[in-house]
């Protein structure tokens, strides 16, 4: 086989197969948006609905139950009498009031209505309200646990959209199921019924709610998923390009007795492909910092060596969906960038950032006391709130802090981490909160 017919082959493969790949990746993004979600709608006429007020409770408030054509809900007159009056309607959407439905893959709420109330600085309560076996009692929803949010009357704007995200166990909720020892995270794995309430401390007056449907929105895959299969897919096929390449390279050097020079200098170029291949691997697009397979060497390491106390910082944006919406995902793409480069000038030594995900990050500090490690993350956090960071707008984080001084585990360790952000957001943001 002569130099110029492997030549030739070469590079109508590769001229093929790059327009094969660069179609496919074009035709993949074009069709994201028909593709990556899932809705799913519930219709308050095929709901069962059940309203009340305090009343029930020896209050006085008065509730008149609506159910329209294409809506219900109440028009509800709270009066004095109970230490925190209310009303509530209850749509129960499945026909069995213990098996709800699976919203743990759902991102997103949507409810189609409205709300008014005396008072613009009243709130508006939604709750998903999960049975579970150990603690729930079928068909009394008080012993449900309580996912909710509370959105202040002002405002409101219908359709409301809901993060299910920002959803919360209360803590009188968890007060009341101490016996149970029930765990306090949000669970959305079975849920039959969906309550809509005047929020705490209802002015006096009356108060009306009409919702005609709710959706709820699920990502099958996500844009940065689906950056990182094509980056994969493009590696892959690369190195089968590469691999495929060196092959009939070798089968001609063989054949023409190449010299052995010829063969290291294919292996050093597959060498550098490898270790490119790896580098994409293991690297945040936007940021350049560490992404979860990076994370994940860099604690395993961390591990193997023994570098104790291990301790995990998670990170997280407050109100990051805000300057989204406000400014634009472009906006909060530099953001984003620019609170990973405070980040990687914050770390020393052996110590690493990771963008965890979206608006997260994790910061790996190995072989440092807890003491050392809150007075260098309080500088941090006073630095992030006064840094300009190309928007209008102030930009804080929440800080969530785990240490451990043997091996306890990756997931613990991380999970740990979480949950103390998660208690820094529900105390404020802005602050740094330890896991105990």
């Amino acid at each position: 086989m002569s130099k110029d017919v492997i030549s030739t082959k070469v590079v109508l493969f590769s001229i093929i197969g790059l327009i094969i790949l660069i179609s496919l990746t074009l035709l993949s993004i074009v069709m994201y948006p028909q593709y990556a979600y899932e809705t799913i709608k519930i219709d308050v006429n095929d709901s069962s609905i059940i309203t009340y007020s305090d009343k029930i409770n020896k209050g006085s408030s008065d509730i008149a139950k609506i159910n329209e054509f294409n809506s219900a809900g109440f028009d509800c007159e709270i009066k004095e009498g109970h230490p925190y009056p209310y009303c509530l309607t209850q749509l129960n959407f499945t026909n069995y009031i213990s098996k709800g439905i699976d919203l743990s893959s759902f991102y997103k709420m949507r409810v189609y209505g409205t709300y008014s109330s005396p008072h613009p600085t009243d709130f508006l309560r939604i709750v998903l309200m999960n049975y579970h076996p150990d603690y729930s009692k079928s068909g009394n929803v008080h012993t449900y646990k309580y996912n909710l949010i509370e959105l202040q009357s002002k405002d409101l704007e219908f359709p409301i959209e809901i993060n299910l995200s920002d959803l919360n166990v209360p803590l009188w909720w968890v007060s009341d199921m101490r016996k149970k020892n029930v765990d306090t995270h949000v669970d959305l794995t079975n849920i039959p019924t969906i309550e809509l309430a005047t929020g705490t401390q209802a002015s006096l007056g009356i108060h009306r709610l009409r919702v005609s449907k709710i959706e709820f929105d699920a990502m099958i895959i996500t844009i940065n998923e689906l950056y990182e299969y094509i980056i994969y897919i493009w590696g892959v096929i690369f190195f089968l390009f590469v691999s495929i390449t060196m092959t009939y390279l070798l089968i001609y050097l063989k054949k023409t007795k190449s010299s052995e020079q010829n063969l290291i200098a294919i292996n050093d170029v597959l060498s550098v492909k490898s270790a490119e291949l790896e580098l994409i691997s293991k690297h945040d697009e936007l940021t350049g910092l560490l992404n979860r397979t990076g994370l994940k060497s860099k604690m395993i390491e961390c591990l193997d060596k023994k570098l104790y106390p291990l301790t995990v910082v998670m990170i997280d944006i407050d109100y990051f969906k805000r300057i989204n919406d406000r400014f634009g995902h472009q906006k909060g793409d530099i953001v984003l960038s620019q609170l990973g480069e405070l980040l990687r000038d914050f770390t020393q030594g052996n110590e690493s950032v990771t963008r965890f995900g979206g608006e997260e990050f994790i910061i790996l500090m190995p072989e440092k006391s807890i003491d050392d490690v809150l007075v260098r993350l309080d500088k941090l956090r006073i630095k992030i709130e006064q840094s300009d960071m190309q928007i209008d707008q102030q930009v804080t984080a929440s800080f969530g802090l785990a240490s451990s001084e043997e091996y306890s585990g990756i997931k613990n360790l991380i999970d740990s981490a979480d949950t103390a952000l998660y208690k820094a957001k529900h105390e404020g943001r802005n602050c740094i909160r330890i896991s105990v």
